[in-house]
């Protein structure tokens, strides 16, 4: 019983992580599908055998109602630091995950019922249940206001109303293992989804690098697989009668066909796949997503033709039932796998991507070798244990007693929020923190197509270090180089530094100095110092080779001089691309590397470009991806342990982005504005002058295409720092 229990466990564990790289309805169908596999092959039952077909399309579309609720800002408020945020989140988690299984776990058992209901009463069924689900989610939603996941889509209202049609029908009508694999799903499901997440939180908080998603993801599929199939196993199922071979041939059709064609059409288009690859370093996108696509193509129509020969050599009596399912789900997993690896691409993390590819191929190839070791048969299946639905009051004391402890284990896992972490109730957070987060005014755009710019005071006023590529339109030197440019007059500097990349100002005694990388992804950082903008000398201040480096920013501490720098490789440094490391100087000459635990954060995406230090605090304004890119910030005593703001993000794209801020852009710059793609705010660096902070980033499509914009904050740089933290210095 415990093999076939985790045997099913891993068909929908391996279906689960499929399901993460498409998402949706159409890829929750995959884990429906493969935990249905799986289910007829350890039941060892020729009669259920013979439906296999059925179950399978009854698994891939009971399970598909689920792909419609969002659930990943739940996941966001189990990550923060207030425990009635994260009680809540892990509550809702069990019930977006309750109600998927539910559902899917009670159409999987109207399938094995010795009499179902017949065709015209399943389509009463659903009418009534997608009616249950306008009107549930009309009056919750609509009326009431009662929202799960603001501002996110509340669907789950959609199935909740499905939820209460389908559970008082089995009832109501005896379909017992229907409904006892409605509650076993519900409550296997709903358990998925917490611990998985628990599990994720856990991992993110012990600052190990690695894909805790896909981890939370394989947990989901394997409690929540293994719980449905012991409802089901467990239990005196009674016998099948044959199906029709017309209605098992339409089974196979959708599944072994509809299924994979739609995802690879539906989900792995040449528009999606070109828009995902135009971001990697391809001279020619178009060629390379034509050819991997073909590929895929060809790939996946191999399997479904094996699929399809599997069935008809099963149908015509030349290969035995068991056989012809484990073929099936063999090449079912397959397609899957071959279109998650086409969907990868290119990731951020290639190490990662390629542990969690291989680990999809693993686990295929442990469902075929158990299988195939040791076929399994009725023997292992418990016979007579329960024939009805479980007592619900034993089931609601455990889960809320399980909800309790994650909630608090993971409430005291970390003592700050974690990354991509939400609050519920951010005004009364806020209010109990007793402070309001810094107001930026965003003033609006300086010009097209210029990126890395920061603002420096020097003797006085203001100037703005910009950082010309070789491709913008006033470039005409076929190189690139920087540029100071007086905020008030708009007069530029003599260009300086050709070929180089990045440039950061920093202004210490009436000399600035500028910081910039030899090439980007390079591994020299130069230094170039000035007092009149004409004369410059230069340095090299870092040489590490084999580094990828990019952006960098210089702050004065009661001591001496610290340096961020950005980095993508090695990956035993960056981890994963792009993260900040430090070096330290007496002089600005001569630059030493901080110990390798100084750095953030080596687990995510965290792209730096500000440092600042103000009593004893270093703070790090970086860029995240987070529903797009915005900037956040930290900060550390020892830029070893950080603690994030509780009032992230700092600044995200936003429409004030498109206003014009500098009146002498034309016509053509101005359209280009108006129409740009506007997904991120990166870039964001600042000077203190007159009591204001002038602070400059950028906006765009985080591909290529940014312009350049500014905003001001009303108050000194050390009300700005200090307003992010209104809780206080932490001991």
């Amino acid at each position: 019983m415990t093999l076939a229990i985790g045997y099913v466990g891993l068909a929908a564990l391996l279906g689960w992580a499929l399901r993460g790289q498409y998402g949706h309805q159409l890829g929750a169908t995959i884990p429906g599908v493969l935990f249905s596999l799986a289910l007829v092959l350890v039941s060892g039952r020729p009669d259920w055998m013979q439906r296999a077909p059925l179950i399978a399309l009854a698994g891939g579309m009971g399970f598909a109602v689920g792909g419609s609720a969002s659930y990943g800002i739940l996941i966001g408020y189990t990550r923060s630091r207030v425990w009635s945020n994260v009680l809540y989140g892990f509550c809702c988690l069990f019930v977006v995950g309750g109600l998927w299984g539910a559902i899917g776990g009670g159409v999987v058992g109207l399938v094995l019922e010795s009499t179902p209901p017949a065709w015209y009463e399943l389509c009463m069924l659903a009418c009534c249940m997608f009616a249950g689900a306008y009107v549930i989610y009309h009056l919750l939603i609509t009326r009431c206001g009662i929202r799960m996941t603001p501002p996110r889509s509340d669907a789950w209202a959609y199935e909740l109303g499905m939820a209460l049609i389908l559970l008082p029908f089995l009832s109501t009508f005896g379909y017992n293992l229907a409904l006892r694999s409605a509650i076993f799903g519900m409550l296997g499901f709903g358990l998925g989804f917490v611990l998985g997440n628990f599990l994720q939180v856990l991992g993110n908080a012990s600052g190990i690098p690695f894909g805790w998603w896909k981890v939370m993801e394989k947990s989901m599929g394997f409690v929540g697989g293994a719980a449905l199939s012991y409802g089901i196993l467990s239990t005196n199922a009674p016998v099948l009668q044959p199906t029709s071979p017309v209605l098992n041939w339409v089974g196979i059709l959708l599944v072994c066909v509809g299924i994979p064609w739609a995802v690879l059409h539906r989900r792995l288009s040449f528009a999606r796949l070109s828009k995902r690859f135009s971001e990697l370093p391809f001279q020619n996108v178009e060629q390379t997503v034509t050819v991997r696509l073909l590929a895929a193509r060809v790939s996946v129509m191999l399997c479904v033709v094996f699929m399809l020969v599997a069935a008809a050599l099963y149908t015509v009596g030349s290969l035995p039932a068991y056989s012809s399912w484990l073929l099936i789900l063999t090449f079912f997993s397959l397609s899957g796998i071959i279109m998650s690896n086409l969907q990868s691409g290119f990731p951020k993390d290639r190490f990662e991507s390629r542990v969690v590819e291989v680990s999809l191929w693993l686990e295929l190839a442990i469902l075929i070798f158990l299988a195939t070791y040791r076929s399994f048969d009725q023997s292992l299946v418990l016979e007579g244990l329960a024939s009805g639905p479980p007592s619900i009051y034993p089931l609601i004391t455990l889960v809320s007693v399980i909800l309790v402890l994650v909630s608090t284990v993971s409430f005291f896992s970390h003592r700050q929020h974690l990354p991509g972490a939400h609050l519920r109730w951010k005004g009364e957070l806020e209010r109990s923190l007793s402070g309001e987060r810094p107001s930026i005014k965003k003033l609006g755009t300086l010009d097209c197509d210029i990126v890395e710019a920061n603002p420096v005071v020097f003797k006085g006023n203001v100037y703005r270090c910009e950082y010309l590529k070789d491709k913008y339109s006033g470039n005409a030197t076929g190189d690139s180089y920087f540029r100071f440019v007086n905020r008030e007059s708009g007069d530029t500097t003599p260009p300086f530094a050709r070929g180089f990349h990045m440039g950061s100002a920093f202004v210490d005694l009436d000399t600035v100095y500028v910081s910039a990388v030899n090439h980007w992804d390079g591994e020299r950082i130069h230094i170039f110092k000035s007092d009149d903008f004409t004369h410059w000398e230069s340095w090299i201040a870092l040489d590490l080779q084999g580094y990828g480096m990019f952006n960098t920013s210089i702050c004065k501490t009661d001591e001496d001089y610290v340096m961020m720098f950005e980095v993508g490789k090695p990956p035993e440094v960056a981890g994963v691309r792009f993260t900040a490391r430090f070096a330290r100087s007496r002089d600005l000459h001569d630059w030493v590397l901080t110990p390798p635990e100084c750095t953030y954060s080596k687990n995510r995406y965290t792209a730096p470009h500000c440092l600042r230090f103000l009593d004893g605090y270093f703070y790090n304004f970086y860029l995240e991806a987070n529903d797009g890119y915005e900037h956040r910030v930290v900060r550390s005593k020892d830029l070893v342990a950080w603690e994030a703001s509780p009032l992230n993000p700092v600044m995200k794209a936003s429409e004030q982005d498109r206003l014009i801020a500098n009146p002498h852009l034309g016509p053509e710059q101005k359209q280009r504005i108006a129409s740009a793609i506007n997904i991120n705010n990166s870039d964001m660096d600042f000077c203190e002058h007159e009591g204001s902070l002038i602070i400059n980033y950028s906006w765009g499509n985080q591909k290529g295409v940014e312009h350049l914009a500014e905003a001001i904050y009303e108050g000194s740089l050390e009300s700005f720092l200090k307003g992010w933290y209104p809780g206080g210095t932490q001991t």
